[in-house]
């Protein structure tokens, strides 16, 4: 039988380091386990989760964390994550944040909304820079930005969306509908600041006087 003043020891020992990070980790959960294997620590964190790390909230309905200072958080089922600096929030099942390096990486559906820029995204693959405020988007990828001429829609099977310069690159099937006007192309680039649209490779259209 462990002794109970030995059993708190070793858990403050464990749990303390998640916050001695210039960003802390606080979370709570219905159920913790915690692993200790050789020099790697894991908190496995089940049942109504929420973490917090910066200005960075998380909701799941399990998340992993491990890595060298807790760097890398693995957010399963039902995963919710709000971020109040970027003013962003993304939904999706399945969600891969590496907190030291700053990136998220969904290989699954997600749903993003971006306040900030008036522009809501969906894809099936995604790889988000926080940082430099890229996103990667592959896969049944739409970009829905609100304009004063109404919604514009973006499509293709591989996106780039700069959240800082407000611009998206659309290649292969690339296809914007805007303004009751459509553009395809093989590579479309769109600056949502100036709404303008350049096309490259085997462009067609439609535009309704």
């Amino acid at each position: 039988m462990i002794n109970r003043r030995l059993l708190v020891f070793l858990l403050c020992s464990i749990l303390l380091p998640l916050y001695a990070l210039a960003d802390d980790i606080t979370f709570s959960s219905g159920y913790t386990r915690v692993v200790m294997k050789g020099e790697n620590r894991t908190v496995e964190l089940t049942e109504n989760v929420t973490v917090k790390s910066g200005q960075i909230d998380i909701k799941a309905n399990k998340i992993i964390i491990s890595g060298e200072n807790y760097s890398y958080l693995q957010c399963i089922g039902n995963v919710q994550v709000i971020d109040h600096e970027r003013d962003i929030t993304l939904n999706t099942s399945m969600l891969s944040y590496n907190r030291s390096t700053e990136f998220i990486t969904i290989d699954g559906w997600v749903e993003m909304q971006d306040s900030k820029n008036e522009v809501s995204v969906s894809s099936a693959w995604l790889e988000f820079d926080l940082n430099g405020g890229i996103l990667r988007l592959q896969l049944q990828t739409k970009i829905l930005k609100s304009t004063s001429k109404g919604p514009m829609v973006c499509k293709a099977d591989n996106v780039t969306y700069d959240r800082n310069s407000e611009k998206i690159t659309l290649l292969g099937n690339a296809e914007v509908e805007w303004n009751n006007d459509t553009y395809k192309a093989q590579k479309l680039s769109v600056d949502l600041k100036t709404e303008e649209i350049v096309m490259t490779g085997d462009i067609s259209g439609t535009v309704n006087g």
